[in-house]
């Protein structure tokens, strides 16, 4: 099988469950409903106290992954390629999203200056938009640009790249001094949700723990080996989400993703015992399409939605209409994925491959050394970035 026809193959289960859960979280904060029905609506109550965290948690997840794509290539090749890096995730985000704004403006939902301008140029947690659950694809887009630039700027290498933990630290305590003045100063705590600089903390705890990874090896190991620590701050991460939430807006931000980078070390080297539970690999299946699912989120709901009126059907019972709700975002997140997505991250992984698949086809070696994945990352080196066809965004 060729490096291509491999991409989607190969995954971690462990890091796709990790994505199922935050796009089942993230949904389920815009989803949920009363039923009435005990099991449903026990299923949905996760979502419905902590489901915003589930952005908190696909932060921390995409910068650990953006993070090892960024330090396995500095390992590999001496330094960073911001230019490929950028494109690359052009071919990510871009086709989905401006997919999804097309398909707004021919249905004529909304006029062009409320939603073209603001995502265009990744704006829309600042120059707001109708589009609400968009604002956290302008937070990692600004990460990332930022990231990219300085790290051109600063020709960020393997004798630089020890100065990248200090830089992320300091991201971190500004960021939360941020939302602390913020809260000082009376400012609506939906603002702090949503603009970049009370929010990039998150990433930056990401990317933190990828160096940790790549750099630190010995250290991540002992990581890993403590899982008790993990499941307790995990549970205490959720307590406090819940009993203190009026914190939510200042520490509440910094608990959850703490907690969200110790599930992830919780997860990780436990892909044997994760694989065999038929639940984990349903929600890692979900997980894997996890971006598509969040930008269309309401399209087939709200196409369902205005079908059922049309046809004088009366109330939607709550049954029906989660039902329509999850299923509708399922269905329609495979057939962009499938359709438009992954399509074009073959074609990207051909004309922009990743910096250690050139370096192999230089060397007449590309598919022997460094298989090909979902990331454009080795699954097969010693220091590897893990696969989960990383470069996708928090929602």
């Amino acid at each position: 099988m060729n490096a291509s026809a491999s991409s989607f193959s190969d995954r971690l289960i462990e890091l796709d469950f990790a994505r199922g859960i935050a796009i089942l979280l993230a949904i389920g904060w815009h989803f949920h409903i009363e039923t009435g029905i005990f099991a449903l609506d026990a299923l949905q109550i996760p979502a419905i106290t902590i489901g915003w965290a589930g952005v908190d948690l696909f932060f921390v997840l995409s910068g650990f992954l953006i993070g090892s794509l960024i330090f396995a290539e500095i390992r590999r090749t001496g330094s960073f390629d911001a230019r490929r890096f950028l494109i690359r995730r052009a071919f990510k985000i871009w086709p989905v999203l401006y997919l999804y704004i097309a398909l707004l403006l021919l249905t004529g939902r909304y006029e062009p200056m409320q939603i073209v301008p603001q995502t265009l140029f990744h704006m829309q947690n600042y120059w707001l938009t109708p589009l609400n659950h968009l604002w956290s694809l302008a937070v990692e887009e600004h990460f990332y640009l930022t990231f990219a630039l300085l790290a051109a700027i600063f020709s960020l290498s393997v004798s630089s790249v020890e100065r990248v933990p200090l830089v992320l630290l300091s991201i971190m305590a500004a960021a939360l001094v941020a939302r602390l003045a913020g809260a000082a100063l009376a400012i609506e705590p939906t603002t702090i949700q949503v603009q970049t600089h009370f929010r990039i903390d998150s990433l930056a705890c990401g990317v933190l723990l990828a160096y940790v990874k790549f750099y630190k090896p010995d250290f991540f190991a002992s990581l890993l080996g403590k899982k008790a620590l993990w499941v307790l701050l995990v549970i205490l991460g959720i307590a406090f989400l819940i009993l203190a939430d009026w914190l939510i807006p200042t520490l509440g931000y910094t608990v959850a993703y703490i907690a969200a980078a110790a599930f992830l070390l919780l997860l990780m080297e436990s892909r044997i015992m994760l694989s065999k539970l038929r639940p984990v690999r349903l929600i890692a299946w979900i997980g894997t399409y996890s971006y598509a699912m969040y930008v269309f989120q309401f399209v087939m709901y709200r196409a369902l939605e205005r079908g059922w009126h049309k046809a004088s059907l009366g109330a939607i019972p709550p049954t029906i209409e989660l039902t329509m709700k999850y299923g509708g975002a399922i269905i329609t997140a495979v057939i962009v994925s499938k359709s438009i997505e992954r399509p074009l991250l073959l074609l990207r992984n051909q004309l922009f491959p990743s910096p250690a698949i050139v370096r192999n086809r230089v060397n007449g070696n590309e598919s022997q050394a460094y298989p090909q994945t979902a990331t454009g990352i080795s699954s097969g080196s010693e220091h590897t970035a893990a696969n989960t066809g990383m470069e996708e965004p928090a929602p």
